[in-house]
């Protein structure tokens, strides 16, 4: 039974995490409720989120999707962070991570809601914005990605929207990318210390692959950057008001 949750709960959370970002918010909690450790659950979870980011990045380049010149350029401050904050994410007591959740998943809902009118724009910059200040910001997404990863997406759709000022439907196609990226360094830095149940894992990315390979499918339509911005709200909204509700009890 407890195989079957987890499934189920991967595939939720690939399909979520590749229209929009939230699904680490679903799958920590339940793996916590079936009795996992909260640290064994993060990086455990790293599986399922490397394996639905290669499945949805497959979709996205079949679908010529991706703007490899500035993802890459992405990239680098994102895997730095993310390797930094991999190597910190267990100092952290598990009582605080509630909190530190709640703070990261609050941000997140602030700037997606108020950078909103980007979010639905068709069009792009014509000369996308890399300057060091805005880099340096992927620097610190990535900090978060490596570790804890809640939202970790919808920070980087945020800032590749708002700052960078690439459309909607490419920017969640190199939030893959970057998604891909950060799960595959924090995949490593937290397996060479032991955190990893592989077989928890390996589940969770199994349930993972076939979300995130439906839910593509429908990512790389032009009309999807109204659902992207609508489920980003949603699950931001809902996440901050259910830790802000069990931390309160």
């Amino acid at each position: 039974m407890h195989l079957f949750i987890i499934f189920s709960v991967g595939f939720t959370a690939g399909a979520i995490n590749t229209l929009a970002s939230g699904g680490t918010a679903l799958t920590l909690p339940i793996l916590m409720a079936l009795g996992f450790p909260g640290h064994m659950a993060n990086a455990s979870n790293r599986i399922g989120l490397l394996v639905s980011a290669i499945t949805r990045v497959t979709v996205f380049q079949r679908a010529g999707k991706i703007d490899w010149a500035h993802t890459w350029k992405l990239s680098v401050p994102m895997a730095l962070g993310a390797f930094t904050g991999a190597l910190i994410e267990h100092q952290i007591p598990e009582s605080s991570m509630r909190w530190v959740i709640f703070a990261g998943v609050l941000l997140t809902l602030v700037l997606v809601g108020f950078g909103g009118k980007r979010f639905l724009e068709v069009k792009q910059r014509a000369q996308p914005d890399l300057r060091i200040s805005k880099l340096s910001v992927f620097f610190l997404i990535g900090i978060w990605a490596g570790f804890l990863a809640v939202d970790s997406g919808g920070m980087a759709l945020w800032a590749i929207v708002v700052l960078i000022g690439i459309e909607t439907v490419k920017a969640n196609a190199m939030k893959g990318v970057l998604t891909l990226v950060t799960s595959l360094i924090s995949v490593i830095t937290m397996g060479f210390e032991h955190q990893i149940d592989w077989d928890l894992g390996i589940t969770l990315a199994a349930g993972s692959m076939i979300g995130s390979w439906i839910a593509a499918k429908f990512a790389v339509t032009e009309g999807a950057r109204v659902w992207i911005f609508r489920l980003l709200m949603i699950m931001l909204t809902g996440e901050a008001l259910w830790i802000l509700f069990s931390v309160m009890k």
